[in-house]
Parts: structure tokens; sequence; C-alpha cells
């Protein structure tokens, strides 16, 4: 597989690095207690594979390694509250399954084991104000099912199911009071919304709608200040966003475009000095990314950084709070592109 990228730094060069691999759909990426990236994808034989920073920071990778299973989602990952990674899927039971690392940072793995539900879409992973994990799926059924350790870095609870009407993978975060919040489209296009009614408690408001007509899942940024925004896709292919009044606030601003033509869903992260930036599959495949120019306010409008997507990207920070987009490229291997310095591509 080739890229072609022409991005020069004035005194580095921000490029492409492969890892190689041969997947399908998007990857998920997780940092280990001592700020390793982790990369997981569902490889060609539907297995969870994995590869690792083999030193925080550094673009030396360890190899790829099979965790089994029989995926029919791409994989989340969490992280506990002792350090240890956690990815969920679905199987072909259609039930969420999880592998956890034994130990922080370990290379050894628990083994899959199930946790229910009859899942439909990529399972979603919020953490509670306390650290205990909760996992999210879109059901067969057209509603939402989840759930939660019992204690942070826990066993499960047996799950339970949120009554809705849902036509697309939800999307977590939490308020900036501690209650985990949850967006979901339907088959009209729009939002709905429901949040907790105390952290951490398996108690949720009433649906609210949150008007859009959108095509993409809902995507999920925190600004410095603790204020939700949320990005999706319009049929035309543009970039809305429309983000909380205030920190918690129940009430959202009106949605405003960012303009451009991109195919699936974008992915967000946010710079060491509280900027967001937004990563998206141009129309011409390429990689394209739109960033706050100061933290919480206006938006740069869209720069390309090359390459050629086969699905939507993802991007992480790494332990020197740089960022890393990851890419599944023509060929279906990963590929990514990092900071020159944090906050700086070029």
């Amino acid at each position: 597989m080739c890229f072609l990228v022409c991005i020069t730094a004035k005194a580095n060069t921000t490029q492409w690095n492969g890892l190689g691999g041969w997947f399908s759909n998007e990857p998920a990426v997780g940092k280990n207690a001592d700020g390793r990236l982790e990369a997981f994808v569902r490889g060609g034989d539907n297995a969870l594979w994995h590869r690792s920073q083999v030193t925080p920071g550094s673009g030396v990778w360890s190899s790829w390694t099979s965790l089994g299973g029989v995926l029919i989602s791409n994989p989340a990952v969490g992280t506990n509250t002792d350090g240890t990674l956690d990815v969920f899927v679905l199987g072909t039971d259609n039930g969420i399954w999880h592998n956890r690392q034994t130990t922080a940072g370990s290379s050894y793995w628990s083994g899959w084991s199930g946790l229910g539900g009859q899942g439909k879409d990529d399972p979603a992973v919020g953490v509670n104000a306390d650290g205990r994990l909760e996992v999210f799926v879109h059901t067969t059924y057209g509603s939402l099912w989840h759930v939660w350790e019992l204690s942070p870095s826990g066993n499960w609870a047996a799950g339970d199911e949120i009554v809705g009407s849902v036509d697309r993978a939800p999307s977590v975060a939490r308020n900036a009071d501690g209650r985990l919040i949850l967006f979901v489209g339907d088959s009209d296009g729009k939002f709905w919304w429901t949040i907790q009614n105390s952290a951490g408690v398996d108690s949720w408001s009433p649906w609210w709608c949150l008007l859009g007509g959108t095509v993409s899942a809902p995507v999920i940024g925190t600004n410095s200040d603790g204020r939700l925004q949320l990005f999706a896709v319009q049929p035309d292919g543009s970039v809305w966003t429309s983000s909380q009044t205030a920190p918690g606030s129940y009430s959202w601003t009106d949605w405003s475009s960012l303009g451009g033509v991109v195919s699936g869903n974008p992915g967000v992260a946010r710079n060491v000095d509280g900027r967001l930036e937004l990563f998206v599959r141009g129309s011409d495949n390429g990689l394209y990314h739109n960033w706050q120019t100061s933290a919480g306010g206006a938006w740069s409008g869209w720069s390309g950084l090359g390459g050629t997507l086969i699905d939507s990207p993802m991007a992480a920070a790494d332990a020197y709070n740089q960022l890393q987009a990851f890419v599944g490229g023509t060929g279906n291997s990963l590929w990514y592109i990092g900071q020159s310095s944090p906050g700086v591509w070029f």
C-alpha cells in the first residue's frame, strides 16, 4: 500500500507510518497505564488483533498478536481504574464479549467472557464518575441495552434495557456533573439523548430530542471547560456541530455547519492546550482535519493530511500529548500520522 503525502514542516516532517495487518472496518486505540498506545482491529479472520508501542511515544511497535474470538462488530476499548485495558466486541451470538489485561500494561489477557445482550451495532464504552466501566449497544429489536461493572475494575452486573426508538449505534460521554449521557439517532434522522438521574445509578431521564437530520452516529468531544460538543454528518456530506451552552447544561446551541464533504463518522480528540480537533475521511478518501483556533472557540477550516482511507479515522493522544490519527488504508492495513509536537502538525 502506498500513501502520497507531501506535508512538510519548517523543522519537522509529518509523515504516514504503516503498521501493517489485515483487517476490516474501524480501529480502536487505548492508552496503557505507562502511556503506550495500543491498537485493536477486527482482523480479516474476524478475530481481534492488537499491537502496541514498545515504549511510550515510540514509533516502534510490537508485532500483531491475535486475541482470538469471532467478531461481528468493531472493537471498543475502555480503561479500568487499575489501569488495565478492557476491549468489548459483539460475538456471533450478538452478545457483548470482553477481554481484559491481566495486569496494567501486560501482554497477557484474561480471555473472552460474555456479558449478554443482543447487539446490532458497535458497542460504546463509558466511564462512570467512580471509575466503573459501562457498555451500551443498539439492540436487534431497536432499543438500547447496557451492562456495567459492579465495582471499579470488578465483576459485571446482569445488564438492563433502556427503552427507546433507536436506529444507530449509541455514543456516550460523561457530563460535567459526573452523570453518563447517551446520544442515539432514530430512523427519521433525529438525535435523542438521555442522562443518568444521578451519577453512576441505573436510572435514566426521559428521552430528549435534539433535532439534526443527520446520517451518521453522533460523535462527542469534551471542551476544556467541560461543555460537551456533538459532531455529525448531514445527508449532503457536511459536518455539523452543536454544544452545551454551559458545562452540564440541558440546553444546546443551534446546529452550525463546519462544511466539508465527508464519508463515514468523524473522529475527535482534544489537544494538550484544550482545543478540540476533528478528523474525517474526505470525498477523495484523504484524511482531513479541522481544529478550534482557541479552546472552546472558532474553527480553523478543513486542511488535508493526505493518505488513502477506506473507513472512518480515530485519534488519540500519546504519552507526549501529541495527537495520533489512525486509519485503515488500501490493502486493509493500519496506518497512522502524528503531530510533530503537541498541538502542531507541521
